[in-house]
């Protein structure tokens, strides 16, 4: 007498019952229903009697002919009757195969079908596995494998998958685009702002309230606390602040539509700067411009990852303010900037190498000498003369104790070299690290920031004074694009406050600042050419 055999099916779960056995709930997966049919096939009496006909096994894959179930019984008989050909369905998905696409999915957990083919064709040099045998595979991983690598990565902020497609989707929407133009904005500056910018203008024709709200920011950029400035005004310390930067606000229109305008950057530096906000940080990258010396974009970002540099290559695209070379400091985010030529900065590497040689000797006899060996390679300005020296160096690398080193330098050679004796290209980035030298004077009287909008306002208030403060050489940055403006009154109530304002009559200590407002059209702190 044949076993009778009943198939339960309910949310996705099979249950087999009989008389003799019964088998509890598992996962209605194609592979377990394989399984069933072979071990519940393979089960007989004493005398050799099969429990189960095909027919009643074929319930297990919803059929009435016995054809569905006899066939992977077949095709098990015919393996030698060994199951792991039944997991790999075709006998090209061995093992190894497994192996190498678990060592992949570990890496990257949520990588696409389509690239995990590539990758697994590539690396076992075949080109027969499709994505469908990718499928099977992936079938055949245990969640628990997976979840590790995935939790790891959430945990360290490594996991933007998300981000990263809508990057490439954005990227190739915008290389579609033959000449990406930004929508400059027409700009309504009031009268007497603009008496401001007049060259031919006179410091007496602004008026006075103005004349001491631009002191207050020339004192406050300086370091005066703004409850100092509010006794001396008989005001709040918050009226002053507001005052402070509704006028770096309007100012910053104007000087930020001259640098659009004047600033026409092929080699540019690029580099970020920490700032704390309510116990967080934050990055400020900077491009400025090689020739110049002046910012032309900036952006407050939550960090520097590979896919927040790659933002601010597609960025730069977007406002047609994309470089055609770029100096960094080294940061591997940088790389993932498109469409640019890559340099490092000299003057970093040669930072990197005293810092590398004390992380990797003690003796101050070893240093010394290494140190004057390693930077000696770079101290030329002939490019034949760097290659004989490296190739000098890579041969006495292991008697040195330097082949890490040597390797570091072979990757970056190509974005060393064309800076040795160009007249093209600066060897360093003293104009950024200028520019953060000055920033990092006003960051340190303010200790961070309170929130968000607030650093924004700040560093658009900074950015003002930068332009028109006077730096080592006597002149301000503002005079590479505008020679003429030294004769403007802003630049004179900025640099000479005390002179100006004697010469203006009748000064008052209560400002009245209805004539302009604070706009919110920087606040995001999009600057140049960033609307």
């Amino acid at each position: 007498m044949k076993e009778e055999l009943k198939v339960i099916k309910k949310d996705n779960k099979i249950k087999i019952e009989s008389e003799i056995i019964n088998i509890d709930w598992i996962l209605d997966t194609k592979i377990n229903r394989k399984i069933l049919i072979i071990i519940l096939r393979s089960m007989c009496k004493k005398n050799g009697e099969k429990l189960f006909s095909f027919k009643e096994l074929a319930k297990i894959v919803n059929s009435i002919n016995r054809q569905a179930a006899s066939q992977y019984f077949e095709y098990f008989i015919t393996c030698g009757k060994d199951l792991t050909p039944m997991f790999l369905k075709k006998r090209k998905l061995n093992d190894s195969l497994y192996e190498l696409l678990l060592l992949e999915i570990k890496k990257e957990p949520m990588i696409s079908i389509k690239e995990l083919m590539i990758i697994l064709n590539t690396k076992l040099s075949r080109t027969d596995i499709s994505e469908s045998n990718i499928m099977t595979l992936l079938d055949m991983i245990p969640y628990g494998e997976v979840r590790k690598s995935l939790k790891k990565q959430i945990e360290i902020g490594e996991v933007h998958y998300k981000e990263s497609y809508l990057l490439k989707q954005l990227f190739q929407k915008e290389e579609s685009k033959e000449n990406p133009k930004q929508t400059q904005k027409k700009i309504i500056v009031p009268r007497d702002i603009k008496k401001l910018f007049d060259v031919k203008g006179s410091v007496n024709n602004i008026k006075p309230e103005y004349a001491i709200v631009i002191f207050c920011m020339t004192l406050y950029n300086y370091g005066v606390h703004l409850s100092v400035l509010g006794r001396w005004l008989n005001v709040n310390k918050s009226t002053i602040l507001r005052w402070i930067i509704s006028m770096s606000t309007v100012l910053w229109e104007v000087i930020n539509n001259w640098i659009y305008k004047k600033v026409i950057s092929t080699t540019a530096y690029i580099d970020e700067k920490w700032i704390k906000i309510r116990g967080k940080w934050v990055y400020w990258f900077v491009v400025i411009d090689a020739k110049t010396g002046i910012p032309f974009f900036s952006k407050l970002l939550p960090n520097r990852s590979k896919y927040t540099c790659s933002w601010l290559g597609l960025k730069l695209k977007q406002i047609g303010r994309l470089p055609n070379t770029i100096i960094t400091d080294g940061l591997v985010g940088y790389n993932y900037i498109k469409n640019v030529k890559h340099l490092l900065c000299l003057f970093h590497h040669q930072q990197n190498v005293t810092k590398w040689i004390k992380n990797h000797f003690t003796k101050p006899k070893i240093i010394e000498h290494r140190k004057k060996i390693m930077k000696k390679l770079f101290q030329t300005n002939d490019k034949r003369t760097v290659k004989r020296r490296f190739e000098k160096l890579k041969k006495n690398a292991k008697k040195l104790g330097i082949e890490k080193w040597i390797e570091i330098i072979e990757k970056r050679f190509k974005k060393l070299l064309p800076i040795i004796g160009s007249k093209k290209f600066p060897t360093t980035s003293n104009c950024i690290e200028r520019f953060f030298g000055n920033f990092n004077r006003f960051y340190k009287i303010r200790r961070g920031f309170h929130s968000i909008v607030s650093a924004k306002k700040e560093l658009v208030l900074f950015l003002v004074m930068y332009m028109f403060l006077k730096q080592t050489n006597g002149k301000a940055p503002i005079e590479k694009i505008m020679p003429k403006s030294n004769k403007m009154p802003l630049y004179i109530l900025i640099n000479n406050p005390i002179q100006a304002l004697k010469c203006i009559q009748n000064v008052k200590l209560s400002p009245e600042m209805t004539s302009f407002s604070e706009t919110n059209t920087l606040f995001s702190l999009n600057t140049v050419g960033d609307s």
